[in-house]
């Protein structure tokens, strides 16, 4: 490597832990945004509490692809009068000439779905809304995502991080065999062990630098191939490094594998659906079929849990999930089957054990 290449290198890589170090300080938060902490970062809302959202169809810098009805769905938060950018906030200029606030070029939205301060009712929606959040500082190659657990960490392909019970604090055990399948995090030969909070560099045997959090060495697993996948939980004392569990659910929830995921069903073991009452207009009703579709009951000592409500509906407690009556579909008749949203219905949806809504297949 010549003198100059190396010069190049030492740039990039001091620029990268410079942008490192600087995520982990907080930012100014414009008049009107609060920041809630939670195990994966802090998530944006509003001065009432109420969250905000991302959506993923914001591809084009500065614009927002939310105009019309689904403006009247996902209100965007507008700018007060006068306000400035700045650092991670900038303003995006709406069809209407109205400003609104984007975090880290993502125009910000609230969701009709919430109905009180600290509801996530949107996160998953059509698997194009999710939940605004400022992320804990990372390293570079780690990111978070998304587990039936909760939220994780990951690589940069998106393969969950796991650390090993075997492993002491600040060190590593895992030997040849072990390195197999399980594979150690490489942190760069500039990483400072001091970067940030929770984050540390363990330098193994054959000198080999490997990321630790938390105290702990962060490996993955040769068997995850998709991100999401969390095969290793469990296997030789390793465990996820789950940031964020899932919301709970109901004791009478169940979870059954099928080729879209894995799917939410009740203690029956029959697929879980939601009626989507927001997108009745000009559709024709799943629920004008009561011989297909069975209300959810919820008994009499049931109470609320997580995202899961219980309302009066047609003279029964019948359970809601993220504000929608849950129902079962007659013709599923074994674990993981689908048949309601193979229907022409546009109304349904199920819930994936982690907690996305798939939408049905309808117009």
């Amino acid at each position: 490597m010549t003198v100059r290449s190396k010069s190049r290198l030492l740039a990039a890589s001091a620029a990268l832990m410079f942008a490192f170090c600087a995520s982990a300080r907080a930012d100014d938060v414009p008049a009107g945004i609060k920041l809630q902490e939670r195990g994966h970062g802090w998530i944006l809302t509003d001065e009432q509490g109420m969250t905000l959202y991302t959506y993923t169809r914001d591809v084009t810098p500065g614009k927002s692809a939310c105009v019309q009805q689904c403006a009247q769905q996902w209100p965007p938060v507008l700018a007060r009068e006068n306000a400035q950018s700045g650092g991670d906030w900038s303003l995006v200029t709406r069809t209407d000439g109205k400003q609104q606030w984007a975090f880290r070029g993502k125009p910000l939205y609230a969701s009709f779905r919430d109905q009180k301060p600290g509801n996530t009712f949107g996160d998953g929606t059509a698997n194009q809304w999710y939940v605004a959040i400022k992320p804990i500082p990372l390293p570079p190659a780690v990111e978070i995502g998304r587990s039936a657990l909760g939220h994780v960490l990951t690589d940069g392909r998106g393969r969950t991080l796991y650390t090993s019970d075997a492993d002491p604090a600040g060190k590593s055990t895992c030997d040849a065999r072990c390195s197999a399948i399980w594979k150690a995090v490489r942190a760069p030969w500039t990483a400072r062990p001091d970067a940030a909070k929770d984050w540390l560099v363990i330098v193994n045997k054959d000198g080999t630098r490997q990321w630790g959090f938390k105290g702990k060495a962060v490996y993955t697993y040769d068997r995850d191939v998709r991100p999401g996948d969390i095969y290793g939980q469990g296997i030789d004392g390793h465990k996820v490094v789950l940031l964020q569990p899932l919301p709970p659910n109901p004791p009478w929830v169940t979870y059954h594998p099928s080729d879209s995921g894995v799917l939410i069903a009740d203690e029956n073991n029959a697929t879980l659906y939601m009626l989507d009452e927001t997108r009745r207009n000009g559709v024709k009703s799943g629920i004008q079929r009561p011989r297909e579709w069975k209300p959810v009951i919820a008994k009499p000592d049931a109470v609320p849990v997580g995202n899961w409500g219980v309302i009066e509906s047609n003279g029964l407690r019948q359970w809601t999930y993220k504000g929608m009556l849950v129902y079962t579909n007659m013709l599923d008749i074994r674990p993981g089957q689908l048949h309601g949203v193979r229907s022409t219905d546009a109304l349904w949806r199920t819930i994936m054990r982690s907690g996305e809504v798939m939408e049905g297949a309808g117009p």
